[in-house]
């Protein structure tokens, strides 16, 4: 792998050799990705109420495809409280269709 030097940067960004990380995170076309939807701006809800998130947003999605089980992923951090809140958003709500 080429070491970054930054007194000798390309002039364009087509003129960057990207194969080495084309290499190392190279996906087969027969592994394919599954539909994935990212959903932002979801409530902050705190565990008590994660479960009943999850389900509206079944519903919601009902109609586009069949969400995974334990393919639901609902980020969460601790607040200014202390309290585990989930972030907002869901990365990862794979369906299928």
């Amino acid at each position: 792998m080429a070491r970054f030097d930054i007194n000798n940067l390309p002039d364009h960004e087509e003129d960057i050799d990207f194969s080495d990380i084309e290499e190392r995170y190279q996906l087969s076309f027969e592994e394919g990705f599954d539909n994935v939807v990212v959903v932002d701006n979801i409530p902050l809800v705190d565990e008590t109420k994660e479960e009943k998130l999850i389900q509206f947003l079944r519903k919601i999605f009902k109609n586009v495809g069949e969400i995974r089980e334990n393919h639901f992923v609902m980020p969460k951090a601790v607040n200014e409280k202390g309290k585990l809140m989930s972030k907002g958003y869901c990365p990862n709500l794979i369906y299928y269709n």
